[in-house]
């Protein structure tokens, strides 16, 4: 009798082979598998962030013109011997606003929120009376005392009912003496 490489002995050690090579090849496919979906759910929670910030920031978009300042200069000036900034600020058609913040530029920087209910004590309306925000399409103008210094620049944010404050809308660059 011939003898046979592939009988007995030798053919079960072939045979226990292959199955040892069949599991390692479950094995990494199951790995292989289980790395892709790891992989898949941390670029998810990324883009899942991601979006909802992006999504947050398209209510802004649609307020950016809605707010502006008025470029009458009897309504924008500096009074030097009371330290008084008159500023006027127009809201338009728009129903998501909740209010406005302004920023005073020059050597330093001072910002103020207005809001619906929530004005800041060194804000009054200009002319006196009581204090409220622009309506759909009108302007207000308002004084802001305990200004030292002629500002640079006026700048307006639009703030959403949400609270949200958004990018500035408008600016001017340029603060004449009254």
């Amino acid at each position: 009798m011939k003898d046979n490489f592939f009988t007995g002995k030798n053919k079960i050690e072939v045979l226990n082979l292959r199955g040892k090579r069949s599991q390692s090849e479950v094995i990494s496919t199951v790995l292989l598998i289980l790395l892709v979906i790891v992989a898949t759910m941390l670029i998810a929670s990324f883009l899942v962030n991601f979006v909802k910030e992006r999504l947050s920031d398209a209510d802004c978009i649609n307020v950016l013109q809605e707010v502006s300042i008025s470029n009458k200069p009897q309504y924008n000036c500096y009074d030097f011997s009371n330290q008084i900034m008159i500023f006027q600020v127009e809201f338009k058609d728009n129903q998501s606003l909740g209010g406005f913040a302004v920023e005073l530029g020059g050597a330093t920087t001072k910002s103020y929120e207005i809001r619906e209910n929530l004005f800041p004590p060194e804000i009054t309306m200009y002319g006196g009376g009581i204090m409220e925000l622009p309506k759909k399409n009108t302007a207000r103008a308002y004084n802001l005392t305990g200004v030292i210094s002629k500002p640079d620049s006026i700048k307006v944010y639009p703030i959403m009912k949400t609270g949200q404050l958004c990018d500035k809308s408008d600016e001017l660059n340029s603060v004449e003496l009254c």
